[in-house]
């Protein structure tokens, strides 16, 4: 996840449980890899709803995702690009960030052709040497672009929304109980919330924008499940795109 609020975040809910946790950074297809197989503990997992960006099956994943973010199209203000449906995204090349296996993705409806890159850096690279004409982001990508390369972009058009849950490895030699693991690290993330320590991540890593897009919930009995094939299918999700 390209936060930088993310790793300092999952630290500081491990020190709440009593474990030292060592942030590994990889590209989110190798880190879904290595969560099933138990070479890791836990990441965060990503889900676009009615499209081909899905939770993985047999992990365990908390049951409400922690950010529900806008996905939108940028692109360069000097380019002057107007979207009012999303049609029109079919006249433009799309860059996105490869978040899906090449068998897994699907066309969906109103894109233009689409170019994969292997994170939010190289598209924006991409966006610069007009090798494409608008950029699918998030806000958090889209601002740490801006932060740290100096990158002005403009946001064009919402399509739809991410979320991003908590998930973790079921078959991790270091946790004897999944399920059990999970649900103490969301009630544990929620406190994290409350008492402050969240919103101080936030500021440190300058990621204050995404404060509104938390998703507030209240401690339940059952934060996690097991996820299913179910959760592979586009269309179980009801999209809220225009």
């Amino acid at each position: 996840m390209p936060y930088g609020f993310a790793p300092d975040l999952i630290v500081a809910v491990g020190l709440r449980l009593g474990r030292d946790v060592e942030v590994q950074v990889m590209p989110y297809l190798r880190t879904l890899h290595a969560l099933k197989t138990g070479q890791i503990d836990m990441t965060f997992g990503l889900e676009v709803p009615s499209s081909s960006v899905y939770l993985p099956e047999n992990i365990i994943a908390a049951s409400s995702p922690q950010l529900i973010l806008p996905v939108s199209f940028y692109a360069l203000p000097e380019r002057k690009i107007r979207l009012t449906h999303m049609k029109q995204a079919g006249d433009y090349r799309i860059g996105t960030i490869r978040l899906e296996t090449k068998g897994q993705r699907i066309k969906r409806k109103g894109h233009g052709e689409a170019y994969y890159y292997k994170n939010a850096y190289s598209l924006s690279k991409a966006l610069q040497a007009h090798h494409i004409d608008l950029a699918t982001l998030e806000p958090g990508s889209a601002k740490r672009i801006n932060q740290e390369l100096g990158v002005e972009l403009e946001r064009i058009y919402d399509y739809n929304h991410m979320n991003t849950y908590p998930i973790f490895s079921k078959v991790s030699p270091r946790i004897r109980d999944p399920l059990a693991f999970c649900q103490r690290f969301v009630e544990a993330r929620i406190k994290a919330v409350e008492d402050g320590t969240f919103d101080k991540l936030l500021k440190d890593t300058r990621m204050e924008h995404l404060r509104p897009y938390y998703n507030q919930v209240n401690t339940l009995t059952e934060q996690c499940r097991i996820t299913t094939s179910a959760d592979q299918t586009p269309d179980a999700i009801k999209s809220i795109s225009p």
